[in-house]
């Protein structure tokens, strides 16, 4: 990938629309310093489910980026945001997981963990974590927005572009 610039994908009227429906995360916020990104899977693409369901679906994947490598958060057991009363399930379970100073968690959808190449092969996701967090790069690298920018090129270069699914991309990093 040395050499050219990585592909990008198009920009749209949803992703317009986004910036002006939903409001960006707080600076700051709670201790942590977030970044998000919603990648529509085409120019007619429309604000689709991924937008919404990145913290509590069961498709996609939650990993922990820092210092000590990566590692997988465990897979949620509540229903879709806001859902809970019509599936009987009663209140929503808290898993709390621990983060050190300077971690990152990345939760993204199923848009990005079953993005293919060309050849019909899967994003790596975890494969990739682990390279980035070894890497020289990785190390200022895992500040959300810089590890947000850095994975969605990535993913356009392993899909031409051309994405077939939604793609919603949550990372916050602890910062006290």
């Amino acid at each position: 990938m040395a050499g050219r610039p990585p592909r990008r994908f198009s920009q749209t009227a949803v992703l317009a629309a986004r910036e002006v429906v939903v409001r960006p995360i707080p600076r700051g916020w709670g201790g942590v310093e977030p970044a998000a990104s919603y990648l529509p899977a085409g120019t007619e693409a429309r604000m689709g489910g991924d937008f919404y369901d990145v913290l509590t679906s069961p498709h996609g994947a939650r990993i922990v980026l820092g210092p000590g490598g990566v590692r997988h958060l465990p897979e949620g057991q509540n229903p879709p945001l806001g859902l809970a009363e019509l599936t009987g399930s009663g209140p929503a379970r808290i898993s709390r997981v621990p983060l050190a100073p300077g971690e990152t968690v990345l939760l993204v959808t199923d848009g990005v963990t079953e993005a293919r190449d060309r050849q019909g092969e899967f994003f790596p996701l975890t494969a990739w974590a682990r390279d980035l967090v070894a890497s020289d790069a990785g190390r200022r690298t895992t500040a959300p927005g810089a590890l947000l920018d850095r994975l969605v090129g990535d993913l356009a270069d392993h899909t031409a572009g051309h994405l077939t699914d939604d793609a919603t991309l949550l990372a916050v990093r602890r910062t006290a």
